[in-house]
């Protein structure tokens, strides 16, 4: 779970500076709530995907022992 929730924070991280970004760049104000929200479930489904692959990879190695 550990590995998952760091790549789920550092995605999180990264895709916040590049939408905070684009926002003052940009000066896209009205749709920046709509961005960052989008970054959030961004991060909760690589966390998601994530965690899924880790646990189906820890199954597959329980079953061959």
């Amino acid at each position: 779970m550990k590995k998952s929730a760091t790549l789920a924070f550092f995605t999180s991280v990264v895709l916040f500076c590049v939408a905070l970004c684009a926002v003052v760049i940009l000066g896209i104000l009205e749709f920046s709530t709509i961005i960052f929200v989008l970054v959030f479930a961004v991060s909760i489904i690589v966390f998601i995907l994530r965690l899924t692959i880790y646990e189906m990879a820890e199954n597959i190695r329980a079953r061959e022992e």
